[in-house]
């Protein structure tokens, strides 16, 4: 069933709510989250703000009645929460792992994204993030939190599909499981293939996937993945699996992180969902910037400092795209369908008048 569904703007909206409303509720019951507050935007200095994948520029801010001369830069739109929830766990002295963590509706601005049906520059997100032992920081850990998370997006979608009998004409979207690889596994078995080819001839096989190991260039192919800014996700550090069917020995991998992604059916394209993985120890700071030359730049940031002295503590969290979500669960066939955002106007005309579906803006 890839057709796209046939629900009308008040019944996608309903549908939409009862989605986002269940995964929220699921977020708090399974993952043992509360929900806070997020800010909109970050002071620059404090380097909460996070960099991506080191390229992408966040919007700047100007606001003359902060001060500064010469309209300088007050602030940032967040372009991603991770650092600035690491820091609200301290605030909030939710620093052990029996105390559970926190979730946030996340609205952030990505100016430098490529717009496509499944990406906007507007994005909202659910995000999280949880205290840790350190004992924690295994890729076994990692993979049970995408279990966990994997049940909460099967109870939206049955919750859906119970709520709008236009959905439960058409199969369910999401697999029964989740398939686990690591991106060096993935590079060996398409050689020369770049990285969307790859993970779209993995989801044809396995609808859905969770590719662990992105930011360390591959021993393959000497490139990462895809590219992670250093001072967030664990993508460094090294981890051995045992002898398998497939390896006859030992095989050392690297990376505590990765990202969720399905086969859509309606878009007939791969569907990244969350991104997500356990983050950078004081050593992983330190060895991940130096890796990337940014350690005499980045180290005497504030954010940065702190991590760096052991005063934050060891989590794991991700971001859980809202509108790919809904997108996905209610087959539209466009993320503009699902969540507002700004788009060209060639795109918003020929949604408007070739497939009579405005976008919403």
């Amino acid at each position: 069933g890839g057709a796209p569904s046939a629900l009308g703007p008040l019944e996608a909206e309903r549908a939409a709510r009862a989605v986002r409303d269940s995964v929220a509720r699921g977020l708090e019951a399974r993952l043992r989250l509360e929900r806070v507050e997020c800010p909109l935007v970050v002071p620059v200095a404090c380097g909460w703000n996070d960099e991506l994948d080191n390229v992408k520029r966040p919007v700047e801010v100007h606001c003359p009645n902060l001060g500064g001369e010469g309209g300088s830069v007050s602030g940032e739109v967040l372009q991603a929460a991770t650092k600035w929830k690491r820091l609200c766990l301290l605030r909030l002295g939710l620093t052990a792992p029996e105390g559970g963590g926190i979730w946030c509706n996340m609205r952030a601005v990505r100016r430098d994204y490529a717009l496509d049906c499944s990406h906007s520059c507007c994005v909202e997100q659910w995000d999280w993030e949880r205290p840790i032992h350190a004992g924690d920081r295994t890729v076994a850990f990692l993979a049970e939190a995408v279990r966990n998370l994997w049940q909460v997006l099967k109870a939206a979608e049955a919750e859906a599909r119970a709520a709008c009998p236009a959905l439960a004409r058409a199969p369910p979207v999401l697999a029964d499981d989740v398939f686990f690889i690591h991106a060096e596994e993935l590079a060996r078995r398409h050689p020369g293939k770049p990285r969307k080819e790859r993970e779209e001839a993995l989801l044809r096989e396995h609808r859905a996937a969770f590719i662990i190991g992105i930011g360390a260039p591959l021993p393959s192919t000497g490139e990462p993945h895809e590219p992670r800014a250093p001072d967030y996700d664990d993508w460094s550090s090294f981890y051995t699996l045992p002898p398998d069917g497939v390896h006859e020995e030992e095989v050392a991998y690297r990376g505590l992180n990765g990202d969720l992604l399905v086969w859509n059916p309606v878009t007939q394209e791969r569907h990244e969902l969350s991104s997500m993985g356990i983050r950078v120890d004081p050593a992983g700071l330190a060895r991940q910037l130096r890796a990337r030359g940014l350690w005499e730049a980045w180290r005497e940031r504030p954010y940065h400092r702190a991590l760096l002295a052991g005063h934050l503590p060891h989590t794991i969290g991700g971001g859980i795209g809202q509108g790919r979500v809904v997108q996905l669960l209610l087959r539209l066939p466009h993320i503009g369908l699902a969540s507002h955002s700004l788009w060209p106007e060639p795109v918003l005309r020929e949604w408007r008048e070739r497939h009579g579906r405005p976008l919403m803006q």
